[in-house]
């Protein structure tokens, strides 16, 4: 009877030790799981913190430039208006007509890059499907719709002074230039009447109605720039905390 006592105590702490163990090694198990989880979430927070900096940082950069293209596509109309009015005039100021020629003759060309890199290269690794769903498709919006409209109006006014130039000042019979001027520069008077030309005032109104959408699509944007500025400013506030 004592023996049988004493091997059921030895079986029974035997169980209790093999439990023991399995509890210890299920315990290490899920502590190494959540670890490596939370190790896991802390480097994919990371990277979506620095995802949404570099992006905030390629906002800020494009607001800035839109502000200063902006006050130049206002200077444009305003150039381009007063021209329109005083075409068929004497009163064509040296300094308008030589701001037209040099238009006209591709000195002032347009550039602008609708894409992001930085959006570019998150939407390639799939990164940013971490962002927020509003913030994602505002996102989209913006690199692919909108910013690529904005590039298609500068594309279409570069390719309308260029078709000008190409088709209509290029085959006129003016000589535009003043061959006793050093350097070789336009002469005013010969343009001046040549402006006067019905085609000319078609080519004006055709430059202005382009840069007053220009203009009017880069003061959407700038808002659609500031808001996401606000927005992704204050989703990395949020991640930081």
């Amino acid at each position: 009877m004592l023996f049988k006592r004493i091997k059921t105590s030895n079986i029974l702490q035997l169980l209790l030790r093999y439990l023991a163990e399995v509890i210890i090694i299920f315990l290490g198990i899920t502590i190494s799981f959540v670890f490596e989880q939370w190790r896991e979430e802390q480097r994919k927070q990371k990277e979506v913190i620095e995802l949404s900096e570099s992006l905030l940082a390629d906002i800020n950069a494009l607001k800035t430039k839109l502000t200063q293209d902006a006050d130049g596509s206002a200077a444009w109309i305003s150039q381009m208006d007063s021209l329109r009015m005083q075409r068929t005039s004497d009163n064509i100021s040296n300094r308008q007509m030589t701001w037209f020629y040099k238009m006209v003759t591709g000195q002032y060309f347009f550039l602008f890059d609708p894409y992001s890199p930085t959006y570019m290269s998150a939407a390639g690794s799939r990164l940013l499907i971490e962002l927020p769903d509003s913030l994602r498709n505002r996102l989209y919006e913006l690199y692919r719709v909108e910013l690529p409209l904005f590039q298609l109006l500068y594309d279409q006014q570069q390719e309308n002074i260029n078709n000008f130039r190409n088709l209509t000042m290029v085959p006129s019979n003016a000589y535009l230039y003043n061959t006793n001027a050093s350097p070789l520069g336009p002469d005013l008077k010969v343009l001046a009447n040549e402006i006067k030309r019905p085609v000319y005032g078609n080519f004006i109104n055709q430059v202005i109605l382009t840069e007053e959408q220009v203009y009017k699509l880069n003061k959407e944007t700038i808002t659609t720039l500031s808001t996401l500025e606000n927005n992704l400013t204050t989703y990395i506030n949020k991640l930081k905390e």
